[in-house]
C-alpha cells in the first residue's frame, strides 16, 4: 500500500462523480450500438466479409455482446472484490462516525467482560455524537389477540 497522504474528503466531489458514473450506466447501450454500427459501416464489414463471407450485422452485435459479457463476468469475479476490499478500507480511514461507535461499543464491552459495567446498562445517544451509559428502561410487554 502506498504510503501518500490523502485530502479530506468533500461530499459535494464525491456525489457528483457518483451520479455521473450512475447515470452513465444507463447511456451505455445506446453509445455501445453507435459504436458498433459505425465500425460496421467504416471498414469492419468489409474486413470481415472477406474472410467469412456469410457473417451479418446481427451476428457481429451478438458476438459483441457475448464478448461484454464475459468482460463484465471477468470484473465481477476478480476487480470488483478488490474495489470493495478498496472502498472499505477508505471508509475506514475518513470520517467514519460507525469507526468511533465500533471503538466504543468494543470498550463497552469489554468493561462488560471484565465485569466493570453492568449488563442491565445500554449505551444512550442524545443525537450529538456523545454517548453515554443509561439504565435500561423495562418495556411493557403489549399482547396483541
Amino acid at each position: 500500500m502506498m504510503k501518500i497522504k490523502q485530502g479530506k474528503p468533500r461530499q459535494w466531489l464525491g456525489g457528483l462523480i457518483s451520479m455521473y458514473t450512475a447515470s452513465g450506466i444507463v447511456l451505455t447501450p445506446f453509445t455501445y450500438l453507435g459504436l458498433a454500427t459505425t465500425v460496421w459501416n467504416t471498414g469492419g464489414r468489409v474486413f470481415l466479409l472477406q474472410y467469412v463471407p456469410w457473417f451479418t450485422f446481427p451476428m457481429f452485435i451478438g458476438i459483441s455482446v457475448a464478448f461484454g459479457l464475459c468482460l463484465m463476468l471477468s470484473y465481477w469475479k476478480f476487480i470488483y472484490p478488490s474495489i470493495i476490499a478498496f472502498g472499505n478500507h477508505q471508509g475506514w480511514q475518513h470520517d467514519n462516525p460507525m469507526k468511533d461507535y465500533m471503538i466504543e461499543m468494543n470498550k463497552i464491552l469489554e468493561e462488560i467482560r471484565n465485569g466493570h459495567r453492568k449488563e442491565t446498562e445500554e449505551l444512550v445517544g442524545d443525537g450529538s455524537g456523545d454517548w453515554h451509559s443509561a439504565p435500561v428502561q423495562e418495556s411493557k410487554d403489549i399482547s396483541v389477540c
